[in-house]
């Protein structure tokens, strides 16, 4: 090798540092423009991108840009909850090496990019632009983004059907589109979403079968397809190959036929929300095998039956409703068997038979719904030592008797107490008025007198259905009430004065 080759080639060397700097300059620069053309379209009311993104300040320094070490480029992009407005253009496809971006809870609007140029954001991961005012149709390109993981286009108002094109992208663990305006068929090309996780499309205008290539993804662990329009059966073998599914939630919907049978193998099963559909059959024993159950909602269905007392086997469970079915039989006892639970809702059920007094033992309990049945037997005594965190308590329109237990009054966190329509004797007791949290007190007390002593009524919103009468003047036995509505189902002697009634409290329960 001669003088002249060796002197080249070190030269060469010697420029590579030079080179690769320009280059890295010339990179960063192209991220700094495309975020210069984002920062073009946002107003942003706090000022601060207008201080910061600027050519006197890094790219890597800018609030909400993070660059690689290696790289020297911005590989992550979070605006999130900055109180931002506008629209992303086109360019943001230019920064070739990000891998996450979230704008979530701005007021970004109009369409997202359709360009071709959007497809060079190869390394995205991440991207979540929930919470904003986006519309028009989800594009296509998305399914060409090879390393996408998690996409969350929540709360925005794209419509249009959901892109065949996104089921290509084959890494994609979580797809959230929920409470948007989407239309059309769930496709049968999700199953080729081999790594899928999550599933959420709750709140939409969906319609159609669920594809029954959903229930092949043996990865998935949340499906979401509530307020939909979805409609026909789930398949027999649903839980085949969702053995680590945790919650599943199609709840208004119109889907019909058997299904709780087909649930017994999800043993990993957290929360099961089937209500508000055309679902029918009796309710099986194998549902007792769910233990791992939080929430199981079955309510508004066409079940017929009794409840079956395997149910009593759920033991984390915390929710359950069966309201407004078709059932038969008494309440099981075993039901008592759920000390973790906080909400039961049996209304409308035309379960019949007494209350099994094991319910009422369950401490956790903020919620008692059994209104409209055919229930018997009384109140036990010491219910209001028993149930320390109840705030609702309905059993109106049953056939309940006996007297209304004195120890009520020891349930300091009551907000609602409905006991119309049935057959309670005795007396009104007077420690009713302790109960300083009381909204709504709704008692149909036919010949029941009250305790000696007046009713304070002075802080009453409402007196309603005035058609039974009380033997003595009720006036002073819930003094101290900040009653919102008194439901007594009476006919008072007493006078009211209209200039002290308050108005209704707007803070009503948000369970029905």
């Amino acid at each position: 090798m001669d003088i002249i080759t060796v002197l080249f080639h070190l030269a060469l060397l010697l420029s590579l540092p030079t080179v690769s700097i320009a280059l890295i300059k010339r990179s960063i620069q192209t991220d700094q423009s495309a975020l210069f053309a984002l920062k073009s379209q946002l107003f942003d009311s706090s000022n601060l991108l207008r201080k910061n993104w600027t050519a006197n300040v890094s790219v890597c320094n800018w609030i909400g840009v993070t660059c690689s070490s290696r790289h020297h480029r911005v590989v992550s992009l979070n605006l999130s909850y900055l109180g931002l407005q506008g629209s992303i253009p086109p360019e943001i496809g230019n920064l070739s090496f990000l891998n996450s971006i979230d704008l979530s809870g701005n007021n970004f609007h109009g369409n997202l990019p359709m360009e071709e140029g959007m497809v060079h954001l190869r390394r995205l991961k991440y991207i979540s632009l929930a919470f904003n005012n986006f519309g028009g149709e989800v594009p296509s390109w998305f399914g060409s983004l090879p390393n996408l993981r998690v996409q969350d286009l929540s709360n925005n108002s794209f419509t249009g059907a959901i892109p065949i094109s996104l089921f290509n992208a084959s890494k994609l663990e979580s797809i959230s589109i929920m409470f948007n305006q989407l239309q059309g068929n769930v496709p049968q090309e999700i199953g080729n979403l081999v790594n899928l996780k999550i599933f959420r499309m709750a709140k939409n205008q969906l319609t159609g079968f669920i594809p029954l290539t959903l229930f092949n993804i043996s990865s998935l662990q949340i499906v979401n397809l509530t307020n939909n329009l979805l409609s026909g059966n789930l398949p027999v073998n649903l839980c085949s190959k969702l053995s680590g599914l945790q919650g599943f939630d199609i709840s208004y919907n119109t889907l019909s036929g058997q299904i709780l049978s087909r649930f017994d193998n999800c043993s990993e099963l957290e929360e099961l929300s089937l209500n508000n559909n055309y679902l029918s059959g009796k309710l099986p024993r194998e549902i007792g095998n769910l233990t791992m159950l939080k929430l199981l909602g079955l309510g508004q269905n066409r079940f017929t039956g009794g409840i079956p007392a395997e149910i009593g086997h759920l033991q984390n469970l915390e929710f359950l409703a069966i309201d407004g079915c078709s059932l038969n039989g008494p309440i099981p006892k075993d039901i008592g068997n759920l000390q973790k639970l906080n909400i039961l809702n049996l209304a409308a059920s035309g379960l019949s038979g007494e209350i099994p007094v094991t319910i009422f033992n369950i401490s956790a309990l903020r919620w008692i719904l059994l209104t409209l049945n055919d229930l018997s037997g009384s109140l036990p005594p010491s219910i209001g030592r028993m149930l320390p965190n109840l705030e609702r308590l309905n059993v109106a329109h049953n056939e309940i008797s006996g007297v209304i237990p004195d120890s009520i009054s020891n349930m300091t966190k009551l907000v609602i107490l409905e006991l119309s329509m049935n057959h309670f004797t005795g007396s009104i007791p007077r420690s009713l008025g302790s109960l300083n949290l009381l909204e709504t007190l709704n008692e149909t007390m036919e010949a029941i007198p009250s305790a000696s002593g007046d009713v304070g009524l002075q802080n009453s919103a409402t007196v309603k259905n005035q058609e039974l009468r009380l033997q003595q003047e009720v006036k002073n036995c819930c003094c101290g009430l900040t009653l919102t509505n008194l439901h007594l189902g009476i006919i008072l002697s007493t006078t009211i004065d209209n200039s002290k009634i308050a108005p209704p409290s707007p803070h009503k329960p948000q369970w029905a």
